[in-house]
């Protein structure tokens, strides 16, 4: 348990190939030890970082697993989780239909936990499915109201990844300001977080933002 939430913990941070090597040895223990239950959760954590790598194959066959083990033995959360995994690996493949089902799914199963937390997550999981498809005046006012139930609930990363993507979609339809505020709201929670990388991508966002103002000492000073 202790390697899986170091896994979790590196993941937060970025640290993908930490957090893979933590999440290998805590399924393999797991399975060792026949807990199913907590295989399938290894596996779901797992197959998270192996999405965030890139390999996207081997992320579904753990979630595919994962999400067996789970419906068997009426691990509800567990299979919101792993449905809200799955919609992500949909979205990074472009299966946005596939993707916004996942994500419905999941939403419902967590709005009948009672698990608000978790239901404002599944928004945002929408909202960067609008944003992706270029539906953005719809992803700014899922943005609007999905940012400050991540802030009422202290999901701290989740929030910041919601600022960055609402920064982005702000941009998109002109609103400069609205999108510099997000970004530096972004940066200051990723840095928070002790996620160097989101803080520097927030970074290279801000400094896109002074290039389209001409000020161009300022955005190099993002950049360094």
């Amino acid at each position: 348990k202790i390697e899986m939430n170091l896994s979790n913990v590196a993941a937060r941070r970025g640290r993908l190939t930490d957090a893979k090597q933590y999440g290998k040895r805590a399924l393999a223990r797991f399975q060792k030890l026949g807990d199913r239950e907590w295989q399938a959760m290894a596996e779901n954590s797992l197959a998270n970082t192996y999405a965030d790598l890139n390999d996207f194959r081997r992320a579904e066959q753990l979630y595919q697993d994962a999400l067996v083990s789970a419906r068997g033995r009426g691990m509800t959360v567990t299979e919101a989780e792993i449905e809200a995994s799955l919609g992500n690996l949909a979205v990074f493949r472009g299966n946005y239909r596939d993707a916004l089902n996942y994500f419905e799914s999941s939403r419902r199963k967590y709005e009948e936990l009672g698990m608000p937390h978790q239901s404002a997550i599944a928004d945002l999981e929408v909202a960067d499915i609008y944003a992706e498809l270029g539906l953005y005046t719809e992803a700014f006012e899922i943005y609007s109201v999905t940012v400050p139930k991540l802030r009422s609930h202290h999901l701290r990363a989740e929030e910041a990844r919601a600022r960055g993507n609402f920064g982005h979609t702000a941009e998109k339809l002109g609103r400069r300001r609205k999108a510099q505020s997000q970004f530096k709201t972004a940066g200051k929670l990723f840095e928070a977080e002790g996620n160097l990388s989101g803080a520097a991508l927030v970074g290279l966002s801000l400094a896109g933002l002074e290039v389209a103002r001409g000020n161009y000492s300022l955005a190099l000073e993002h950049v360094a």
